[in-house]
């Protein structure tokens, strides 16, 4: 494909679609930033802890349940874009508080 043809193909997308590639891209992130936390949280806990760090995932489930997965299947069904990328934004914004206080958490106390 020539760069024109790409010039071509994102000047044919409607208002509609152009929500809808923005409610998928912020929607997949955030569900790539759910199994990164996984990740993160294994390799920053203490291993002879009591495993209260993975206590960080329920509001992070919380978050991708109420604000990511809705949105996704608006999406995919095309329909309630304007609501969909409401709640997309706001989940990204929840998780990036989120990921600040659990790094704030690990970076706080570092052990004897």
């Amino acid at each position: 494909m020539k760069v024109c043809d790409f010039k071509k193909l994102f000047r044919s997308l409607d208002a509609h679609q152009s929500v809808r590639i923005w409610v998928l891209i912020i929607g997949g992130l955030q569900v790539g930033f759910w199994l990164y936390l996984f990740f993160y949280i294994a390799r920053h806990s203490n291993p002879k802890g009591d495993g209260m760090e993975w206590v960080a995932m329920a509001p992070a489930t919380g978050i991708l349940v109420m604000f990511v997965w809705p949105p996704l299947q608006f999406a995919a069904k095309n329909e309630l874009l304007l609501l969909a990328l409401v709640l997309t934004s706001a989940g990204a914004l929840m998780n990036a508080a989120l990921f600040i206080e659990i790094a704030r958490e690990f970076t706080e106390y570092q052990g004897p």
